[in-house]
């Protein structure tokens, strides 16, 4: 590749990324627009979105993506007179100026993605913004579709209007021009860094926590042997008075007492031991000494390890408003669509989390606005009928939690979930334990189940039963929480917790038979000291009553299909694990204390193994596998 290409690539990659940035905020500043309660607030973000897309009509135009220019073009001439104050938009307009800024981003899909598959036709775009000027310059704010349109010559484009158009559409000029460079210039002080490059950098750091581990094993590993002589020591004492004896006796020169054979060899035995207790304290006074050394290196290598850790980690902490920004659009959309009139509320956007947690759980949470929509919020009449306020209401908070959590909630004021239905669906797919359909809190857990779904039809947002089951798959791939509560016309409320970070968490170390496995700490309940005689057994299933409840209990051998091994003793170690209001006790050998734990991801072709997660590497370099509670959960009922 020549320099010539590879400068051009880097031209393009920039332009990429600032070209989403400026739709997202032309994007979210539209939708405030719309709703902006006074003339100062509207002038101030028509004059915003005018610069933002003045800004990427002259960008486009270095890249010679001319499409996107000409729209630019467009939009910046509609703006221009809406910056006035005499013309305002409605509704039809609002819509066509977002479905401009769609068509923008299938001409990026498909000039710089490579996108063969998206079409798009900006004539039609064109021409609606020309009519739309029109009837703005005539006096009038509507945007309707069929209106008047200024003919364009088709034969200015090299290729159908409805195709992809690979090739650049030459610029139609307006006939009002605009230059203003006086807009805000971007803060000097930032630079633009690949995402993937930050991510090799985070990935090579986080190895750094190994360190800060092998330090700690060692301090241990010191502490134990200063013990082992601190034992030798008590029993050097006990043989002190023999010891003494033996030197009495060889004071004595006794030929009597023994032989010149035993004589020499009780003189060898006394300076061996005079020897070994001299050398004993000095290695225990050398062992103390690089023990001190160890915890003060060991603190200071912790302290810079977590120090440049989270400040590496804070580089890739975004707020939640990168998601959140596209919220209201499709509120928006999907109201209109299905007829209803909907409000969202929005509080705690600015809180931060790690960007590669806030990738993988966009899809799920904007599956759940869309089925609060759909499912949840009713249709003016029926709102009316019910006597409630015929605009339904969407709200979504953000806050965070303890033990460097997140706490995301999500509820509407619809009609709830419907139970009866939910009901029927379940029973409707057989192998279902009937106690679970009449408590209320264990019958809405089936609403993660795949192909469970309470819609009577199916569209393409909805009814199929998949998206709930994709979103808590999600959420435990995450390690978070997920929960639910619903109430019949008041509404359904979502409560999902997340880490902070996704790199590392806390987790405990358990034995059981000859291997070493670490579970999450948000997962574990309690550690229980149970005697043999308060197992039960249940139609040839083993359990244990805690709180009342029956709690399956099972070996974690035998859960990892490693075999079974008794019981060593009448007193057994048992650990609760919970997953989303069901629990079982799994039978483990030993456990350790809490610890940080680094997180290494299988390969894609691995993440099928059942019960495993991933793995980490200890303090002392062994590997160790993390078990997955939901599979183990999954693993107990499945055999019951």
């Amino acid at each position: 590749m020549s320099e010539k290409d590879e400068f051009l690539q880097r031209i393009i990659a920039a332009f990429e990324i600032e070209a989403e940035e400026i739709l997202e905020t032309m994007t979210t500043s539209l939708l405030a627009l719309e709703k902006a309660d006074s003339e100062a607030e509207r002038l101030e973000l028509l004059e915003l979105i005018y610069r933002q897309a003045h800004t990427l009509k002259g960008a486009s135009r270095a890249v010679d993506i001319l499409e996107v220019e000409t729209v630019c073009q467009e939009l910046e001439t509609v703006f221009s007179i809406l910056k006035s104050g005499e013309r305002h938009l409605n509704a039809e307009g609002v819509d066509l100026l977002l479905r401009s800024i769609d068509l923008i981003r299938k001409i990026l899909a498909v000039r710089i993605g490579g996108d063969s598959s998206v079409s798009y036709n900006v004539i039609s775009i064109v021409s609606s913004l020309k009519s739309l000027l029109i009837k703005l310059s005539n006096g009038s704010n509507s945007a309707s579709e069929d209106a008047a349109v200024p003919v364009i010559d088709e034969e200015m484009y090299e290729h159908e209007p409805v195709t992809a158009g690979m090739t650049s559409l030459p610029k139609i000029v307006s006939q009002q021009t605009f230059a203003d460079d006086n807009w805000k210039q971007e803060d000097r002080e930032t630079i633009r860094v690949s995402i993937s490059k930050l991510d090799k950098l985070l990935m090579q750091l986080e190895e750094m926590l190994a360190v800060k581990l092998s330090t700690i094993q060692m301090k241990k590993q010191l502490q134990v042997m200063l013990k082992h002589f601190a034992r030798w020591r008590t029993g050097a004492s006990e043989i002190i008075p023999s010891v003494n004896l033996l030197r009495e006796i060889k004071g004595q020169k006794s030929e009597n007492c023994c032989s010149q054979m035993e004589y020499k060899a009780l003189q060898k035995t006394l300076r061996f031991l005079h020897w070994g207790d001299t050398l004993a304290k000095k290695t225990e006074a050398d062992l103390a000494r690089m023990l001190k050394f160890w915890e003060d290196e060991s603190e200071a290598i912790n302290l810079q390890v977590d120090t440049l850790l989270w400040d590496t980690k804070k580089i890739m902490m975004v707020p939640f408003s990168e998601v959140l920004e596209l919220f209201p659009k499709i509120v928006r959309d999907l109201s209109r669509e299905n007829g209803k009139s909907v409000k969202l509320i929005i509080r705690g956007e600015a809180i931060e989390i790690d960007r590669r947690i806030l990738e993988r759980l966009k899809n799920p949470l904007i599956h759940l606005l869309r089925n609060s929509i759909d499912h949840g919020i009713e249709k003016p009449a029926e709102r009316k009928r019910k006597q409630k306020d015929e605009m339904g209401v969407i709200s979504i908070n953000l806050e965070r939690s303890h033990k460097k959590r997140i706490r995301f909630t999500i509820e509407d004021d619809g009609a709830g979930i419907n139970l009866k239905k939910l009901k029927m669906a379940v029973q409707a797919q057989g192998t279902i334990q009937n106690q679970d359909l009449e408590a209320e809190d264990k019958l809405i857990q089936y609403i993660y189940r795949s192909g469970i779904s309470t819609s009577d039809t199916v569209n393409e947002i909805s009814g199929r039963g998949l998206g709930l089951a994709i979103m808590k798959r999600s959420i435990d791939d995450l390690e978070g929480t997920i929960e639910v509560k619903t109430e019949k016309d008041k509404g359904t409320r979502f409560v999902i917790e997340l880490p902070v970070s996704l790199v590392t968490f806390r987790g405990i170390i358990v034995h059981a038979g000859d291997g070493e496995y670490v579970i999450p700490t948000t997962r574990i309940d309690r550690v229980l000291l149970i005697k043999k005689e308060d197992i039960k057994t249940i139609e040839n299933k083993s359990i244990i009553y805690y709180e009342r409840e029956l709690v399956p209990l099972a070996c974690l051998e035998s859960i990892l299909e490693k075999g079974f091994s008794p019981p060593k003793s009448d007193r057994l170690l048992v650990m609760l694990i919970n997953d989303e209001g069901r629990q079982i006790a799994i039978r483990i050998d030993g456990i350790e204390e809490e610890q940080e734990i680094l997180v290494k991801s299988f390969n894609p072709h691995l993440k099928s193994i059942r019960n495993i997660a991933g793995a980490t590497i200890l303090g002392s370099g062994k590997i160790v596998p993390i078990l997955n509670p939901q599979d183990m959960v999954n693993t107990v009922f499945k055999k019951k």
